[in-house]
């Protein structure tokens, strides 16, 4: 299916409709367009959650991947009023809208590669994201509040889930592995968890600027180009229950790494 611009525009506002999610507008993409994301907060909470979607704009099963991963965390259970009562959540669906708009294949407008510029935030797409999450972490006299996981949704030749070494430095080392461990336990017998561990310090990709930053673990879920859209939905749908369970179950101070290193 085609998932442009005018589509995440009207999935956001159903999205944000049902209440438990804001949506704001946190900058311009370089041809202008908005670039919005969807935060769930509490002011008593201080851990956060992030999702980024379409940094590269063919990548379509991950955008549904994303999509409906989304929507599995945007209703009212017990379980999920729990994992609100404790974590925020911050989703940016669409990183790359110029991409998406002009039929460009891993690039923005100006022709650089998004998942290559964290850290760097020479593009305005990815400093735009960088700058409003850092103003949520922002440290106040109230609060010190800190990412704990993230996620970046893409596609790829087979699902693949690329993760950050368990012997990384960083708080929750074994998080990703037990996550997968537990989607593995609970999908389909037909699919197949590729975990595949790996650094890449200073290529400017997401999941290591989030380790290498907030030291925390961070993980790109990448889906197959063939894989049914039935089965992208039945693991999305998996894969964020899973994930709810195990941060619920992580005590806060497996997430804080000053606190491991005391």
């Amino acid at each position: 299916p085609i998932i442009d611009n005018s589509h995440y525009g009207a999935w956001s506002d159903e999205f944000a409709n049902k209440g438990l999610f804001n949506k704001f507008d946190i900058g311009n993409s370089s041809q202008g367009r908005p670039i919005f994301a969807l935060v769930n907060k509490k002011q008593t909470n201080h851990e956060w959650l992030v999702l980024i979607g379409r940094q590269h704009p063919p990548e379509v099963t991950g955008a549904i991947a994303m999509l409906s991963f989304a929507q599995s965390i945007n209703t009212n259970t017990p379980k999920l009023k729990s994992f609100y009562d404790r974590f925020n959540v911050l989703i940016v669906p669409n990183l790359n809208p110029d991409g998406v708009a002009n039929g460009n294949w891993r690039h923005n407008v100006k022709g650089a590669d998004l998942n290559r510029d964290w850290g760097k935030f020479v593009q305005i797409e990815t400093k735009v994201v960088n700058d409003y999450l850092e103003s949520l972490l922002q440290v106040t006299d109230n609060q010190t509040p800190k990412l704990v996981f993230a996620v970046d949704f893409h596609s790829t030749q087979q699902d693949i889930f690329y993760t950050m070494p368990a012997d990384y430095d960083m708080a929750a080392g074994d998080f990703s592995e037990n996550w997968l461990k537990a989607v593995k336990a609970n999908t389909l017998s037909s699919f197949v968890v590729r975990n595949r561990p790996g650094s890449s310090p200073g290529r400017g990709v997401f999941k290591q600027f989030i380790a290498d930053t907030y030291r925390v673990p961070a993980i790109t879920y990448e889906v197959g180009d063939n894989t049914p859209l039935s089965l992208i939905e039945h693991v999305a749908n998996i894969s964020a229950d899973e994930l709810i369970k195990l941060m619920l179950a992580t005590p806060k101070e497996d997430f804080d790494y000053k606190m491991i290193q005391d």
